[in-house]
């Protein structure tokens, strides 16, 4: 996807490159993040799990809420400040780079380190309202699409409802 977006000349060239960037500066910042994620990601993990036990929740269900939703945050955030600059173009790459990111590279990268057992009565048990949720959400921007060009403010309603749906049946 990457090499096709690069050889398709897809990707917008910028010409505002700041050369007096610090690259030793530049370097400690990834590093420092990298390590500053890893350690809010492994506290963020244990801790939900720790208040899903008490809480009597499932696994499955906080990976479909909680931990979801914290690891959309930083996606949600970058979302607004790009409509804010009107970069809509931003917009829809982080979208969409964010979910093939999400689904190819992550998932394979685990599974590149452990064998990924999924238990077949949990998925079972939620796959019909994951299966509504998806189809419904997909149908309001592909409708959105055909009929307005646009997102409107009623489809982002509607998919905010439908996302509140799928958080009261998940628990």
């Amino acid at each position: 996807y990457l090499y096709n977006l690069i050889v398709s000349n897809q990707i917008e060239h910028f010409d505002s490159v700041n050369n007096s960037i610090n690259i030793f500066y530049v370097t400690f910042v990834i590093f420092s993040s990298i390590i500053g994620l890893s350690i809010g990601t492994n506290l963020a993990v244990e801790n939900a799990l720790i208040i899903a036990d008490k809480l009597g929740f499932g696994e499955l269900s906080v990976g479909l809420s909680i931990i979801a939703l914290g690891t959309s945050l930083p996606e949600l955030f970058t979302s607004l400040a790009a409509i804010k600059r009107k970069n809509y173009n931003l917009l829809i790459g982080n979208i969409i780079g964010s979910n093939i990111i999400n689904i190819v590279f992550v998932l394979g990268m685990s599974s590149l380190f452990s064998n990924i057992y999924i238990n077949r009565d949990l998925i079972a048990s939620s796959l019909p309202y994951i299966a509504i949720i998806f189809i419904a959400s997909h149908l309001v921007v592909i409708l959105s699409y055909v009929f307005k060009k646009s997102i409107s403010n009623f489809s982002g309603l509607v998919l905010l409802i439908l996302y509140l749906l799928f958080l009261y049946k998940l628990f």
